[in-house]
């Protein structure tokens, strides 16, 4: 289980692990086997977390897991750091967080950060920046190479959660852009976008599931990584009292559906966040992620059942990853 890995991490840092990684960054000798350590203990939490040692934000050394954008690598990121133990000129962090761009040379072609230009548009349905991307030497690599030179740089000047909440769509181009604006511009855009952002962008998606028409409301703004306790899906089932041909509510029943997602985001409340509702075949689903709680499954099944009106069910699973958001793709 990862509990343990992460405990026998903390307790080798505790037994002398941190004193032998401050002297190999003081530049003293740590007989060469310090980084395997490191990199065996981390894997020994999940062996597809990375680890990332760099200059503090706020200390004078960091260290830091990366879950190398894995909603489930995340969360047990995010505990790692979570636990650390207080330690005087270190802070901890569950992803990288921003450092210098390296130069880097990929397939032969060297390219340089200083260098890069950028332009982005805002997206206002996913509260996301999307942009198009730039560097010489681009010309000579196909557009997978150019993808892995711009997320590194993109996680090296954000960090990796800014990079992952706030860019959107992004576009490898073959030239460089009118009016691009350098590397080191892009965090203040960014900061711009997350202040104006409000967490609610809805868009509405129709189709056929196996024969039956479905409408759903989907909540395109909510950020996993801003809700990285929220690791309960909730989902509650409603069946409609009265129907058209379509499956959709008619008549008083939609005035009724409405009162019960109300009473559903009130009871919640704070615990959770509401993503998304599908109706289809006389049937209303609404989903929410919520902090896990103690208790939460036993409360939402009782307030389910109070509903003498309508046939009500409560469904509470745990989904880390919010796969539940794959099915709106």
């Amino acid at each position: 289980m990862f509990e343990d890995g992460i405990a026998a991490f903390w307790d080798w840092w505790r037994d002398g692990g941190r004193e032998a990684l401050d002297r190999a960054i003081g530049g003293q000798d740590d007989s060469g086997n310090l980084a395997d350590t490191i990199s065996s203990l981390v894997s020994d939490i999940h062996p597809s977390l990375e680890w990332q040692l760099a200059p503090g934000q706020n200390a004078r050394q960091s260290l830091a897991l990366s879950a190398g954008g894995q909603g489930t690598l995340r969360v047990i990121a995010e505990r790692w750091a979570r636990t650390a133990p207080s330690t005087k000129g270190w802070e901890f962090h569950g992803a990288r967080i921003p450092v210098d761009p390296p130069e880097l040379t990929i397939e032969g072609v060297p390219l340089d950060p200083a260098q890069a230009r950028w332009v982005g548009e805002f997206d206002s349905t996913y509260e996301q920046l999307d942009i198009g991307f730039y560097m010489p030497g681009f010309e000579r690599l196909d557009d997978t190479a150019r993808m892995q030179a711009i997320l590194t740089y993109l996680d090296a000047v954000l960090g990796e959660d800014a990079s992952e909440t706030w860019i959107g769509i992004i576009d490898p181009l073959d030239s460089e852009p009118g009016g691009g604006a350098p590397l080191k511009a892009l965090p203040e855009r960014v900061r711009e976008v997350a202040n104006q952002a409000t967490g609610e962008g809805w868009e509405v998606i129709e189709r056929d599931d196996y024969g039956a028409y479905a409408v759903a409301t989907v909540n395109r703004a909510v950020k996993q990584l801003l809700h990285m306790d929220h690791v309960l899906h909730v989902e509650i089932i409603v069946k409609m009292n009265e129907s058209n041909s379509a499956g959709m509510p008619s008549g008083v029943e939609i005035e009724d559906q409405n009162e019960i997602e109300d009473d559903a985001v009130a009871t919640i409340g704070e615990r959770g966040v509401f993503v998304g509702r599908e109706t289809s075949a006389g049937l209303r689903h609404l989903h929410f992620f919520a902090r896990d709680d103690e208790g939460l499954a036993e409360e939402m099944a009782e307030w389910a059942e109070e509903f003498d009106s309508h046939d009500v069910e409560a469904i509470v699973t745990l989904d880390p990853d919010w796969s539940v958001l794959n099915r709106w793709l």
